[in-house]
């Protein structure tokens, strides 16, 4: 039966989950049951208690509130504090209600019934306090002393006084008769003084009645003494003092008056009273309530105790039960956690054996699988990894055997076309230089020609000009001759007349004879002028003949010579069509020699890589022999390697050259320029240059 880990491994926690389940419901029933005690714990023992001692903190509250409404002075305080013991009694009363039968204890019911009958009884005895606290006696006293006794205390001695000293005046000023009258004003003023002073007495005695009385008994004693005063005064006083003795009898009665609301007020003693009422019947009832209390919650704590004995227990009895299913769980799964380590741990150590020693290069070692299971699964799996592996290993190694034979033939052939670049580009670098030769026999000629072109221009230029000016000569002859032919008409009239006025000179004799002589001189000049015409019209006729003979040769001449001119600027054209066909031959040589640096340049690179390649393939080739693929098989040898070398030395037979090429040689060749750069025209060209098309242009 086949047991994978995934089914060993699902067995194992559902076990373990199940156990767990188990607890956890266990648990959680428990916890559920413990709540539940916790809840009717809180919500019975501990609240009761709770409740039971915030009462006990109102009785106390309410005892504070007692004390602080009996000492304070403060009409509004007083009212605060009347008001809040009020509202907590109200509120002790209602907290007591409730309790009542709450209590699983029935005599815990009863003492609360009792309670809330001792907190009505306590409530009646603290109306009579809360009675003579608010009263508030003896600040009222003290308030009608210090007011409105002060005043007329202080009226007394201002009118008593001032009478005093008036009648005092009157005897130093030897009136004998004033003396009784001084001694019944200083007896009122010491009497008055005195009853004042037991006022004041009977005020700071409220809180001890018996010596209130006994100085309320000295003050009734000091008022008939005062009376008495005062009436001997008003006997002993004259008519005159009638009237200031009238105003002291009113500020006496005033301080009477006052004295008396005072005392009266006073002798109420409200916070003794208070004090008495609360101390005899109030405190005892709040002393047994919280007594009572104090038993309601020793009892309270002692059932609060036995319901935590009780959810301890069964606390300890839940912690058992999920200790004991915990144990189990961790025991069942450490016996399976064991099992399935130990069995994976087996395979896994075969496994790394078998890595080991693929690592180690020995591809013919396998892993012996034991279990049917994932694991057993990975050993069959690197089994056949490791079979693939050794398939691939031959394969690989016959591979590189090839290649590097290969990259071998690869290098020599390219070594063989490097070479073949080489001369090429010594080839190209000839017809180069001879192309520059030819080039430069080509510029002469096209220089010649243009020189020639231009001389044949001037010449039919020089020509058609000579052809101007003959013909222009021509006319200025036949113009001349006819002048001539005028010069002679003159000459001939000149003559005639001439003769005509040696006739007349001869017929006037002896008078005419030096007008004869002149006649016959300008007769002379005439003939001789006559004669020079003639000949210089013989001359010109000559001339006009010549040139006209030299105007027709001329007229000949420039039609050759402008046919030659034009066959001389074809030869021209034709001279500067071979110049840029040359340059342009020279720069498809100097391309071409480019090119073929290039190839030589790429070749020899071709061969480096190919060499390098052959060398990879060498160490490819040691390092695939490194794994063995079966037990007799051995890494590479000395004898494998001294192969690879043989055929080496065979490539190089075919390929001597090889031996002295080096990629950097090429590299260094192809970054120079090679062949010529002819400029056979320059920038100076003429007028045709413009009108040049290169004919027969692919």
């Amino acid at each position: 039966m086949r047991l994978t880990i995934k089914t060993k491994l699902a067995a194992v926690f559902t076990t373990v989950v199940a156990l767990s389940g188990v607890g956890m419901f266990m648990g959680i029933q428990n916890l559920g049951t413990i709540n539940e005690e916790m809840d009717r714990i809180v919500s019975g023992p501990v609240a009761r208690s709770q409740a039971v001692q915030d009462i006990q903190y109102g009785m106390m509250g309410m005892a504070n509130d007692t004390r602080a409404l009996i000492i304070s002075t403060d009409q509004a305080e007083m009212v605060s504090l009347r008001d809040a013991m009020d509202a907590r009694l109200a509120g002790l009363k209602a907290a007591v209600q409730p309790l009542i039968g709450a209590f699983s204890v029935a005599e815990s019911n009863a003492d609360m019934q009792t309670i809330s009958d001792l907190l009505d009884s306590y409530g009646a005895a603290l109306v009579g306090v809360k009675q003579q606290a608010m009263l508030n006696t003896d600040t009222a006293a003290f308030a009608v002393s210090t007011s409105t006794g002060s005043a007329a205390i202080t009226a007394v001695e201002n009118s008593l006084g001032g009478f005093r000293d008036a009648v005092s005046n009157r005897i130093s000023s030897g009136d004998a008769g004033a003396f009784p009258l001084y001694q019944a004003s200083v007896e009122l003023f010491l009497q008055a003084s005195d009853i004042f002073r037991q006022h004041r007495n009977i005020l700071l005695a409220d809180e001890m009645p018996a010596k209130q009385e006994e100085w309320h008994a000295d003050y009734t004693a000091s008022q008939v003494a005062l009376q008495s005063a005062l009436e001997r005064l008003v006997r002993v006083a004259g008519p005159a003092d009638q009237a200031v003795v009238a105003t002291i009898r009113s500020d006496i009665a005033n301080l009477v008056s006052a004295m008396e609301e005072g005392n009266a007020i006073s002798l109420q003693r409200s916070a003794f009273e208070a004090n008495r009422i609360n101390n005899a019947e109030a405190a005892p009832l709040r002393r047994q309530i919280s007594g009572m209390i104090d038993v309601l919650v020793d009892r309270n704590q002692q059932v609060l105790n036995n319901a935590v004995d009780g959810a301890n227990g069964l606390y300890e009895q839940s912690r058992m039960l999920l200790i004991a299913l915990l144990a189990g769980s961790v025991l069942i799964a450490a016996i399976a956690a064991t099992w399935i380590v130990v069995s994976i741990s087996r395979a896994l150590s075969s496994a790394v054996r078998l890595a080991d020693e693929v690592a180690g290069g020995n591809l013919s070692a396998t892993a012996e699988a034991k279990s049917d299971d994932e694991v057993g699964d990975l050993l069959k799996a690197l089994n056949a990894m490791t079979q693939k592996l050794r398939e691939v290993v031959a394969e690989v190694t016959a591979a590189t055997r090839n290649v590097a034979a290969g990259s071998q033939e690869m290098s020599a052939t390219a070594e063989q076309l490097s070479q073949g670049a080489t001369e090429q580009a010594s080839s190209t670098e000839e017809a180069s230089a001879s192309m520059e030769e030819m080039a430069a026999t080509i510029k002469q000629s096209a220089d010649n020609a243009s020189q020639t072109e231009k001389i044949a221009r001037q010449s039919a230029a020089d020509a058609i000009a000579s052809g101007e000016a003959v013909d222009n000569a021509v006319t200025a002859m036949q113009t001349i001759a006819e002048k001539i032919m005028v010069v002679q008409e003159i000459a001939r009239q000149t003559d005639l007349l001439a003769l005509n006025a040696a006739v007349e000179a001869a017929r006037a004799g002896e008078h005419g004879r030096g007008f004869a002589v002149v006649a016959s001189e300008v007769r002379k000049l005439a003939e001789r002028s006559q004669a020079a015409a003639a000949e210089i019209s013989t001359l010109s006729g000559t001339t006009v003949k010549a040139a006209q003979s030299a105007g027709e040769m001329l007229s000949k001449l420039v039609p050759d010579i402008q046919r030659t001119a034009e066959l001389v600027e074809e030869i021209s054209a034709g001279s500067r069509e071979q110049n840029a066909g040359a340059a342009q031959i020279n720069t498809a040589i100097q391309q071409l020699d480019k090119v073929t640096q290039q190839n030589t340049s790429a070749a020899e690179e071709m061969s480096a890589t190919s060499e390098e390649l052959a060398s990879q393939a060498e160490q490819l080739q040691s390092a695939i022999s490194y794994f063995r693929v079966d037990a007799s098989s051995v890494p590479l040898t000395a004898a494998n390697q001294d192969r690879g070398a043989e055929l080496r030395k065979a490539v190089m037979a075919k390929a001597p050259h090889m031996a002295a090429s080096k990629p950097g040689k090429a590299k260094a060749k192809a970054s120079q320029g090679g062949g010529f750069d002819l400029d056979l025209g320059g920038n100076d060209h003429d007028d045709l240059d413009g009108e040049f098309t290169r004919r027969g242009a692919a």
